[in-house]
């Protein structure tokens, strides 16, 4: 009997768990994420038309940020703005968000955090970018910017990018999935002649997997340095 109610106790416990039935905190607009929490889009959200604006900047531990399959809509004019920053976090989960019109999609940033240690257990699902030709820079990041420092554990899977430099960025990571992703049209144009750049760049990498990915209309399909495991 003892054996059955532990089973029956560990059950609901499960159930309890199960992300349908963790309370989620809707959101409609960009905001700062500051509390650890399942959020999720209810809408999707215009940003842009300022210099160096995000819209979303998350400095919690074990955050999931669901898009639900809504959109992210930048200006295609605002600077080195982000759909989503992710600054010093650890575990942090961004699925099913749809990023349009912005020259990165999901990282660090590059001036507004210089202190950014690295971005450990991070996981990007199912979501999609797309950027601008001439404009959009990269679509998913997972790095360090501080070079004393790494990331661990990250995983970009199942997600689709295109019409930006570069596809993924991973760099001073160690232990990345790169798995299931499509990358097409990674080019930066001119009037008349298209340079076709990176799908993915991988450096100073330690225990990486890179598997069952499409990569086209790049000139390059992974760019690696540094690369160990």
């Amino acid at each position: 009997m003892k054996v059955k109610s532990f089973l029956y106790l560990f059950f609901l416990l499960i159930l309890f768990l199960l992300p349908g039935n963790v309370s989620a905190v809707e959101v409609n607009s960009c905001t700062n994420i500051t509390s650890t929490g399942y959020y999720e889009l209810n809408t999707s959200i215009n940003f842009g038309g300022t210099i160096d604006v995000d819209c979303f900047v998350i400095s919690s531990d074990d955050v999931i940020l669901d898009g639900k399959g809504y959109t992210i809509n930048g200006s295609g004019d605002a600077g080195e703005s982000y759909g989503i920053v992710l600054n010093n976090t650890d575990n942090v989960t961004i699925q099913n968000v749809i990023f349009r019109n912005m020259r990165l999609g999901i990282g660090p940033d590059y001036e507004g955090y210089p202190s950014n240690r690295g971005m450990n257990n991070t996981k990007y699902l199912n979501n999609v970018f797309y950027g601008i030709v001439d404009y959009s820079m990269e679509g998913f990041l997972i790095l360090a910017r501080n070079a004393s420092f790494e990331s661990i554990n990250g995983s970009i899977i199942n997600n689709t990018m295109r019409d930006s430099q570069s596809g993924i960025w991973t760099s001073n990571v160690k232990n990345i999935l790169i798995e299931n992703n499509t990358i097409t049209n990674i080019t930066l144009g001119g009037a008349t002649v298209a340079l076709n750049l990176v799908g993915a760049i991988m450096a100073d990498i330690e225990n990486y997997t890179v598997r069952y990915n499409n990569i086209s209309d790049s000139h390059i399909g992974i760019l690696s340095s540094d690369m160990n495991g």
